[in-house]
Parts: C-alpha cells; sequence; structure tokens
C-alpha cells in the first residue's frame, strides 16, 4: 500500500461521519511498507518451511509472550522479515478462502458477512492496541505484538476496501 492510496483514503473519509471510518492509527499502520526485498520476506512468502512455522505459531497468539533472556544480534530484523512473509501467505490465503465463502452470495449478503469479520478482527486490534499501552516484554516479545497489531490494521484495511467496493 502507497502513501498515495493512503492520501486518497482520508481525502475520501475524511468528511464522512459514522461508523465506516477507521482509527487514524489503525490505517497508518495498515499501511507501513513490508520488506519486500528481503530474501527472508521472500522464502516465508513463497512456502512454508515446516522447520521454521512451528518456531513462528507462538507469535499468532496475542501476548504476554515468554520472555527470552538472550536474543542474537540479527534476530528481531529476521524474525520481523519471515514473519512479514508469513502473514502475507496467510492473508492471500484467506482471501481465497474468503471468496469461495462469499461465491454465490447476494452483495448484501456479502457485505453483512465482511462486516462481521471486520468488526471481529478491528476488536481484535482494539484489545491488542489497549494491551500494548501497558506492555512490558522484552525489545523482541514487544516487537512481535507490534507486528501483530500491524497485520490485524491490515485485515481491519482490507476488509473495509471490500466492503466499500461492495457498497
Amino acid at each position: 500500500m502507497s502513501q498515495r492510496n493512503h492520501r486518497a483514503y482520508v481525502r475520501k473519509h475524511s468528511r464522512r461521519s459514522g461508523a465506516y471510518v477507521l482509527p487514524p492509527d489503525l490505517v497508518l499502520l495498515a499501511f507501513e511498507p513490508l520488506p519486500e526485498e528481503s530474501p527472508f520476506f521472500q522464502k516465508a512468502l513463497q512456502r512454508a518451511d515446516p522447520r521454521v512455522e512451528s518456531d513462528l505459531r507462538q507469535w499468532d497468539d496475542d501476548p504476554p509472550y515468554p520472555s527470552s533472556a538472550h536474543v542474537p544480534p540479527g534476530y528481531i530484523d529476521w524474525l520481523v522479515e519471515v514473519m512479514h512473509g508469513r502473514r502475507l501467505r496467510q492473508e492471500i490465503e484467506r482471501s481465497k478462502e474468503r471468496t469461495l465463502q462469499l461465491a454465490g452470495r447476494s452483495v448484501e449478503g456479502q457485505i453483512r458477512i465482511l462486516k462481521r469479520e471486520k468488526e471481529l478482527v478491528q476488536g481484535h486490534w482494539e484489545a491488542l492496541a489497549s494491551f500494548l499501552k501497558d506492555y512490558q516484554g522484552g525489545p523482541r516479545e514487544v516487537t512481535m505484538a507490534q507486528h501483530l497489531l500491524q497485520w490485524r490494521a491490515r485485515a481491519v484495511f482490507q476488509l473495509f476496501c471490500q466492503i466499500e467496493r461492495l457498497s
């Protein structure tokens, strides 16, 4: 998502009133760039490595996360890049599943399903954002909680855009 898309979103929705306008901090997080040039991102995006995936699943859950006494230099950067690729792969898979789920339904039915999912994900985003204000985990744990918050923001924004296109 580019800065141009972000500005277009703000222009289109800044004068709107009602419950359909997203929180600005959510939108800003949704537009954070991905490390697309990273080989770790690209590898995780292309395929799941079962040896690595099992260790990464812990970051799918909400914090607090177990703290680690020692985090090797560069590990957090590697972890973030791999998780971005993994989450984008999962997002693409979820989008395909959603397309199948919505197939054959009326526009109103599709909107209803998407709004329900958006409200659920946005509620999870809000709860995590609130939790992070006081989270005292280590650098790795806080970084991964913020990473999860970013991806929840992306999911909310994606659903929001899908609803807007159908409306």
